[in-house]
């Protein structure tokens, strides 16, 4: 339902604004390319053109006031590129520093659309560059956002690139709705043993990364029959169960830990749809598997359960029937971190993307967590890998190394299995030193 105000927010949108009153809500992309870096000019002339074209970049947010039960609207913008506040470009010899830079950075606000794009450039690699889109997550979602990305920067064209892989909806179950209760009923139940997660205070956040080949994890998926993403979970599992701090002889993590699991509800039609159309689902990682093999058959029966039940449209209808305060407080529900003290994301960047004629060779979607959320980790496609990205307080030094046990535990547990045969031995994609991530 729209008008000339713009489009109403859903209970998802509304919860994302009341959360960045105290703490910043940003989501987006950070793009790494194999080419020369475009010139500034060129790159500000591609967002004037097609930033008008995409319509959640047109809005800033809602005005205040107003009774608490009335569903705000988004606001057209009067200007939807401020080359001054929405086009950032730096050059660097740290990576880590630039990147801690745009993490740190606010979006722009008042009258702006709360959006930003940013050109890192090498002053040590002149073939390699890095782009970073960011938005309000009131605004878009990952989803939402990445097809944003592709509009905004592929030499295709606003709509040239398929992006992200479309929810098909169809008829929700009696079973999935009381699956979807259950996970309200279980998020008022803190998840014990996993303290060392959280960040003591909150404080700025960072993004580290490691990188796995995705032909190793598609032929891998395809022998045990499970998807590539229920693979970088259970990889995940692993990588926590090995990087646990043990204070003491016996200490261990749980079992199992409970994570947050974002599944998009956005339908071919809805590609440049403002707003969140996503729903979080509860997952048992499999913590206390033995090895990778039983990890992923846990991992694989636990979403199997998830298409059965068609979680994702029980939440579509809810959403749509549901009151708005409803909607609003289911999301602080399911979001708690102290039930769910981790989100784990997936996203795919299907097919060849270039940007003035560099092509993509890897990527991550990210999201600035909440305190004392733990942390956000992500699993993006793109380029030929697939990239564990994980955001987190630089307090929380628990999680600093997930993404290198991550890769790790699944290029070594995968280089012994005999089906199917590999056509040489795996090993993890070794990016250029200046995307390397320290490992301290």
């Amino acid at each position: 339902m729209t008008d000339a105000r713009g489009p109403l927010l859903n209970g998802a949108d509304r919860f994302m604004l009341n959360r960045a009153r105290t703490q910043r809500q940003a989501t987006g992309l950070v793009l790494d390319f194999s080419g020369p870096a475009p010139p500034t000019e060129a790159l500000r002339e591609r967002l004037a053109e097609r930033a008008p074209l995409i319509g959640p970049l047109r809005y800033v947010t809602p005005a205040g006031g107003g009774p608490s039960w009335r569903r705000p609207r988004w606001r057209p913008a009067e200007g939807v590129f401020v080359p001054a506040r929405h086009l950032r470009v730096r050059e660097h010899a740290d990576p880590v520093a630039a990147l801690d830079e745009v993490m740190r950075a606010p979006l722009p606000g008042g009258e702006v659309p709360p959006w930003d794009l940013w050109l890192l450039r090498s002053s040590t690699a002149a073939d390699r560059f890095r782009l970073c889109f960011r938005v309000h997550h009131a605004l878009q979602d990952g989803v939402g956002a990445a097809h944003s990305t592709l509009d905004l920067l592929d030499d295709q064209g606003p709509g040239g690139s398929p992006g992200p892989w479309s929810y098909p909806p169809g008829r929700p179950t009696a079973r999935g709705a009381l699956r979807v209760l259950g996970d309200l009923g279980r998020s008022y139940r803190p998840a014990g043993g996993w303290e060392a997660l959280r960040p003591p205070v909150p404080g700025p956040t960072r993004i580290v990364h490691a990188d796995v080949p995705e032909a190793l994890l598609q032929e891998a998926a395809r022998g045990w029959g499970v998807s590539v993403n229920d693979l970088c979970l259970a990889g995940l599992a692993r990588a926590l169960r090995g990087g646990w701090p043990r204070p003491g002889a016996g200490d261990g993590p749980p079992a199992t830990l409970p994570v947050q699991v974002p599944m998009s509800l956005r339908g071919a039609d809805e590609r440049s749809a403002p707003g969140n159309l996503t729903a979080l689902f509860r997952l048992e990682l499999p913590v206390g598997a033995d090895d990778l093999a039983q990890a992923v058959r846990r991992v694989g029966a636990a979403t199997g359960a998830f298409r059965d039940t068609r979680l994702r449209d029980v939440a579509r209808v809810a959403a749509a029937v549901s009151p708005y305060a409803v909607t609003e407080w289911t999301g602080h529900r399911l979001a708690d971190p102290r039930a769910l003290p981790l989100i784990a994301s997936s996203l795919t960047l299907p097919g060849v993307v270039a940007a003035f004629g560099a092509r993509l060779v890897g990527g991550a979607m990210f999201y600035d967590p909440w305190f004392p959320l733990g942390a956000y980790v992500s699993f993006t496609r793109a380029g030929g890998v697939v990239r564990c990205a994980v955001v987190h307080a630089r307090s929380a030094s628990a999680v600093r190394m997930l993404p290198e046990r991550w890769a790790r535990e699944l290029c070594e547990s995968l280089a012994g299995v005999p089906r199917p045969p590999w056509p040489s031995r795996p090993r993890r994609v070794v990016t250029p030193r200046w995307y390397e991530r320290p490992s301290s």
